[in-house]
Parts: structure tokens; C-alpha cells; sequence
């Protein structure tokens, strides 16, 4: 079942006059289920596409269809549910909040979809303890290391239950020991059902996909 349909999207940043494009032409499906690596070097256009489709960001032309419904016809409010409710995010730079220890970073978006605070802790407990952090939960961000960072990054991604996992460069700030350990839970979790769609430019990374899709100067090109 197709999870992800564009066609014909194209992305320009800038005035006319300086206008820098970005994304041109791109055509792309994903199925449920799927573990997609959008691959190529820095500066491609593969994080705009990617924001795009986590409706982080929009097209200035083409067509975007998420499991079945055309995005720009989407309200405001529906476009906001589907991002807490649907899709989880996971950044190279990790982005948790720093004044909140790791039980509450994981339990913040569960707050804002409504849960109750009783059940939201325990739903994060239980990430935490698959992800091998539940020694951490009192720990604040700044007292973690890399690789415990993004094991918390991705718990909360995890906590509303998402069927679209995005991930930005999920390593790119981690060593290679760190790196393997991510990259595994990630297979993991493909593997339990969660569709991922991952950006990366490293090359050790695509052998965890299970279709690659390589971006250059702002199009899908075959893979050789």
C-alpha cells in the first residue's frame, strides 16, 4: 500500500532575482513498510525534500499525496495532528530540550496529542527501556553522550505510536560504534512495521534501506 506519492515537485528558495532551485522535478512513492535512504552528497537538495514530506515545509509545484489525501488540500489544524500523530522526526542535531531530563523530552509530544500524564510516562518508561535508557530517565540532555542523545531523540519520535519514521542524518553527529547501535535499532523498527524514509550521505549507511533513492542537484536519478 503506497504511504507517499509525488510527482513533479519542485522546490526554489529566494527573490526571482537570486533564486536558488532546490528540488526539480521529483517523483517519488514509498510503500507501507518500506525503509527508503534518500542518498547523496551534502547540499543535494535530499533535507528539503525530506521536510517536505514530513510537512515540515511545501512545494512551490507539484503534486503530494500522504496515504491517499492530497496535502495542499490538508487544513492547517489536520496538517499539525498528522505531524505530532503520524509522523516521528529524527535530526542529526537531536534538538531535545535542554531545561528537560530525558523522561519528560519523551513524554512532551504524547502532551500535546491529549494523553494522559500517567499513561504518556509509562509509554515513555517503556521506549526508554527499549532504546536501553531507563537508567537515564532524571538525566538531562547535557549529561548524556551522543549516541544516548539520539537513543532519546528516537524514543520520543516514537511515542505517539507514528507510522512514518523520518530521519535527518540520523548518525551524522555520532562515532562508528554509536552509529551501528542507531542504525540497528532503526532495522529493528523497520522490521516491527514502521515505514522509514532516512537522509544520509554515508555510504557504510545503505546497506540498512531497503530501496535507495539517490538525489543530485535536486533530482532522483537512477541508482547504477
Amino acid at each position: 500500500m503506497e504511504i507517499i506519492r509525488m510527482s513533479g515537485i519542485d522546490k526554489s528558495y529566494g527573490k526571482k532575482s537570486v533564486e536558488t532551485k532546490v528540488l526539480h522535478q521529483v517523483n517519488l512513492t514509498v510503500e507501507k513498510g518500506e525503509f527508503v535512504s534518500l542518498f547523496g552528497k551534502s547540499g543535494c537538495g535530499k533535507t528539503t525534500l525530506l521536510n517536505i514530506i514530513g510537512l515540515l515545509d511545501s512545494s512551490d509545484r507539484g503534486k503530494y499525496y500522504l496515504e491517499g489525501e492530497e496535502v495542499v488540500k490538508l487544513s492547517s489544524n489536520k496538517i499539525a495532528r498528522i505531524r505530532n500523530q503520524k509522523i516521528g522526526f529524527i535530526f542529526q542535531s537531536f534538538h531535545l530540550l535542554e531545561d528537560y531530563n530525558v523522561l519528560d523530552n519523551v513524554t512532551l509530544p504524547m502532551g500535546y496529542a491529549g494523553i494522559k500524564k500517567r499513561e504518556r510516562q509509562a509509554r515513555a518508561k517503556e521506549l526508554l527501556e527499549q532504546m536501553g535508557m531507563s537508567h537515564r530517565l532524571d538525566h538531562y540532555p547535557k549529561q548524556l553522550s551522543g549516541g544516548e542523545k539520539q537513543r532519546v531523540a528516537i524514543a520520543r519520535a516514537l511515542s505517539n505510536s507514528p507510522d512514518l519514521l523520518l530521519a535527518d542524518e540520523p548518525t551524522g553527529n555520532l562515532d562508528e560504534k554509536n552509529s551501528r547501535i542507531v542504525m540497528e535499532i532503526l532495522k529493528k523498527l523497520n522490521k516491527s512495521g514502521i515505514t522509514i524514509i532516512m537522509v544520509t550521505h554515508d555510504q557504510t549507511l545503505k546497506e540498512y534501506a531497503t530501496r535507495i533513492v539517490r538525489i543530485s542537484d535536486g533530482r532522483v536519478v537512477p541508482v547504477s
